[in-house]
């Protein structure tokens, strides 16, 4: 059996991309190596509870690029609005500011450097991000505001922003197009982040219907070991038990693992060098499951120092966890994996200090080490412009999509903005 396209991975990018094909009527296929979808954007169900594998807010909510996919298949998903976001600073919580005129009446910078922190907003918003992909954001800052004194007033505000918009809160490394690109998506949007009803559940399997339902194939625990290359041109793949033949592959997995199922002589060597290379967001987190209520905090919760981010999920959708318990998620961004074990203590203790009564109310807690999170942090080195496209130069039809690619945002955006491109791409070339 000949397919239109092969896709290899069942995250988020290669279930959107599969929908999409299957909808528009080509003959399409996904491989999952797992026994379950949705990769990093998946889930588990765990004693009436449903679990999120990690911290997963959909930036701009309704009018994100979630539900964009959604629009593109026909389906309808019920997005809901999280809470204000609040930061947990001086033992207290306060409202971190949203807009510009949040962010001129915060008391989290000295009155001062109020319009320091404006100007440097304003200018980024006004910014042509082309312009600034490749520039550090702590740079940004420095060509905005000459004093010293004002910068530093400034800087822990907006490496905070960094943090909980595209999970980089180093102005050293961060990109100050990714950074500004963020706040003009969410400017134009009224919407910061939101969440699903049903959570990553309802995304994965309005996905995964929309595929079966359009005559795509879905073939989970079925790893792929090889794409099969002949003359530049992808031909297929190869599993343990079969060949499978396609006009064209889509590899929808994170680059860095490309190497793996693609000859070295098949892929020009600066680009897989390129690929192999990129730096993953890193970090640990912790799912809680309560017996009652702690709180009714239904945005998302920050510290600063360190940064963590978190939310009470069941507070913005009840159907994630049993009448009358709570669910919560929490996430602290690490640059060093090894440090993992040092860093749940710590993101256990934040949790105890911001909320002093969770402790008798667990039920069970899942404490997990992520390896990665998003694909490729929006570092000044990895931003935009420097990500790969969406195919192998020198080989038209083989093609990459997720969260390693050069879609639009970060992380899940990239996944789901990167199918929606890459679809517009690969049926131009299909109806030729």
């Amino acid at each position: 059996m000949k397919y239109d396209v092969a896709i290899i991975g069942g995250g988020f990018a290669g279930l959107s991309m599969a929908s999409i094909l299957s909808k528009k009527g080509f003959k399409t296929a996904l491989f999952e190596k797992s026994q379950v979808l949705g990769g990093r954007g998946g889930y588990i169900e765990k004693e009436g509870f449903l679990v999120d594998y990690g911290v997963h807010l959909l930036r701009c909510g309704a009018k994100g690029e979630a539900a964009k996919v959604f629009e593109e298949i026909g389906k309808k998903a019920e997005f809901v609005e999280v809470g204000k976001p609040e930061i947990f600073i001086d033992g207290k919580f306060k409202k971190f500011p949203s807009g510009a005129m949040g962010f001129l009446t915060t008391g989290l910078v000295p009155f001062g450097a109020k319009f320091a922190l404006i100007k440097v907003l304003l200018g980024g918003l006004k910014a042509d991000l082309n312009e600034f992909y490749r520039t550090p954001m702590e740079d940004f800052i420095s060509q905005k505001i000459k004093k010293e004194k004002r910068r530093k007033d400034i800087e822990g505000v907006i490496g905070t922003l960094g943090g909980i918009g595209i999970i980089c809160s180093d102005l050293k490394e961060a990109s100050a197009g990714e950074l500004f690109g963020f706040v003009k998506r969410v400017s134009k949007s009224k919407e910061t982040v939101g969440y699903v009803k049903h959570g990553m559940k309802h995304i994965i399997d309005t996905l995964k219907e929309s595929i079966i339902e359009n005559g795509g194939e879905i073939k989970q625990s079925t790893p792929v070991k090889k794409i099969v290359i002949e003359e530049e041109k992808a031909k297929g793949v190869e599993t343990d038990s079969e060949k499978i033949f396609a006009e064209n592959v889509v590899y929808a997995a994170p680059l860095q693992n490309l190497n793996e199922i693609i000859a070295e002589e098949n892929a020009p060597a600066e680009f897989m060098k390129k690929v192999s290379s990129i730096r993953p967001t890193q970090g640990v987190g912790i799912e809680i499951a309560l017996k009652e209520s702690v709180t009714d905090k239904a945005g998302v919760i920050i510290t600063s120092d360190p940064l963590t981010m978190g939310c009470f999920t069941s507070n913005a959708t009840e159907t994630v966890a049993p009448s009358g318990k709570q669910l919560a998620s929490f996430f602290y961004p690490i640059t060093d994996i090894k440090k993992s074990k040092e860093a749940i203590p710590l993101l256990k203790r934040l949790i105890r200090e911001m909320f002093p009564n969770i402790q008798d109310k667990i039920e069970w807690e899942l404490e997990r080490t992520f390896s990665v999170v998003d694909g490729a942090m929006p570092t000044y080195q990895q931003s935009y412009l420097d990500r790969p496209d969406f195919q192998i130069p020198s080989m038209k039809n083989l093609y990459l999509i997720g969260d390693t690619t050069k879609g639009i945002g970060s992380g899940g955006d990239i996944a789901f903005n990167s199918a929606l491109k890459c679809s517009d791409l690969l049926i131009g070339e299909l109806n030729k």
